[in-house]
């Protein structure tokens, strides 16, 4: 089964009212560079929100949304970084919306593991944020279907191993058969040559004892020396 991996992206800004004068400069600034945003001018705002940031370094709201700018602009590292500025924050209030643009963040860069804890803190410091909960789900979803893939390919790469061994024992069993068959070969070569010579040794002796019994017989048809022949009167 086919997913479609869809990632909700929350990009909410931190507005800044204040009547402090210095606090008003600040929110004057935010408000330019949210201008720029919108017009589409991504690198003028994160440019605005960079000063902002750096003139205020402990507001995490003006981290959050340099954080927004540069993920619109392309520089996930800087997000992030930003991100998490914003996070360390305790009096910033949007921390829900904070941990779920990390999440996206890392869910762009690949970096699931860290994407699904991202959504996931994101769940626990608003359970009613919905959106996070579906970026959670669907994170999920993919890591699941990641690895029931991974483990197939295992599974593929693992049987595809265990047949090129046995293709290659096959040929080495075959040669231990052939020596083993030769060796049978030789063996009952040697067998018929030893009943054959057995044969050969048995007739020589049976020949020799014709031989020898003719011999006598021989003998004992001639007479014996020194008894005269004829008859007797």
């Amino acid at each position: 089964m086919r997913y479609s991996f869809i990632l909700i992206i929350f990009l909410a800004f931190s507005g800044l009212i204040s009547a402090d004068v210095l606090t008003y400069e600040k929110a004057l600034t935010n408000l330019k560079a949210i201008k720029s945003y919108e017009q589409g001018d991504f690198e003028k705002a994160e440019q605005s929100f960079r000063d902002n940031s750096i003139d205020y370094p402990e507001d995490g709201r003006l981290h959050y949304n340099l954080g927004n700018a540069s993920y619109k602009k392309g520089d996930l590292d800087n997000a992030a970084s930003q991100y998490e500025m914003a996070l360390r924050n305790s009096k910033f209030k949007q921390q829900s919306n904070a941990w779920q643009n990390l999440g996206n963040v890392f869910f762009q860069q690949q970096d699931y593991n860290k994407a699904l804890a991202s959504f996931r803190n994101s769940v626990i410091t608003d359970p009613h944020n919905e959106d996070a909960r579906y970026n959670f789900e669907l994170t999920r979803r993919l890591m699941q279907s990641q690895q029931n893939q991974q483990q197939k390919q295992n599974k593929d790469s693992d049987d595809k191993k265990d047949e090129e061994k046995e293709d290659k024992q096959q040929p080495q069993q075959g040669k231990q058969d052939d020596k083993q068959q030769k060796q049978e070969q030789q063996k009952q070569q040697q067998e018929l040559k030893r009943e054959k010579q057995k044969k050969e040794d048995a007739e020589k002796i049976l020949q020799a004892l014709l031989q020898k019994e003719k011999q006598e017989r021989k003998k004992q048809k001639q007479p014996p020396q020194g008894v005269p022949r004829g008859k007797f009167w």
